[in-house]
């Protein structure tokens, strides 16, 4: 497999955010591609994800784009600037919006490849895991189904969880 990962910079709410995505070659012979957020934990990073996840061998072999996201800093009392997804939980402080950052990656990705609007994806590990539900809850008009590892829903997210649709949810803990 080649090594098909651009890094996309831009600014919102403020703050520089990016994201890497992996394409797998010949790509964009492909229609309705189906889009995976893979979305790094409490602390981490979109590269180290790349690292640990092995996703790019799974897109090359079933013809899906992979976006890896980064978290944007946090500072708190108790941490000081860890990377984070805004999901409730531990996380209540931050007035980061990672629901609207998704959104605009959607629609980002709509616009430079054929991706399948009703096959986007999101998975994620600990708070990844978190915003991963939060996504089902906050963006389900543009997320099918999501795969938590390690992290569930938070209780903001629950209390405010209204679906467009019903959501398939993969948990793994």
């Amino acid at each position: 497999a080649g090594i098909n990962i651009e890094r996309c910079t831009f600014t919102h709410g403020s703050i520089e955010r990016y994201y890497l995505i992996y394409t797998p070659l010949n790509i964009d012979q492909k229609t309705n591609i189906p889009l995976l957020f893979s979305l790094h934990g409490y602390g981490g990073s979109a590269i180290r994800n790349i690292e640990y996840t092995n996703f790019r061998s799974i897109a090359d072999s079933n013809d899906f784009i992979v976006i890896f996201p980064q978290g944007a800093p946090y500072t708190s009392q108790l941490v000081s600037s860890s990377s984070h997804w805004n999901s409730g939980g531990w996380t209540t402080g931050s007035n980061v919006d990672d629901v609207d950052f998704i959104d605009t990656i959607i629609d980002q990705s709509l616009t430079k490849y054929d991706i399948d609007p009703n096959r986007v994806y999101s998975t994620g590990m600990s708070n990844g895991g978190f915003m991963s539900y939060h996504l089902a809850c906050n963006l389900s008009s543009k997320i099918a189904a999501i795969a938590s590892v390690t992290g569930s829903m938070t209780f903001e997210t629950y209390d405010d969880c209204n679906p467009s649709h019903p959501t398939s949810v993969l948990q793994i803990h």
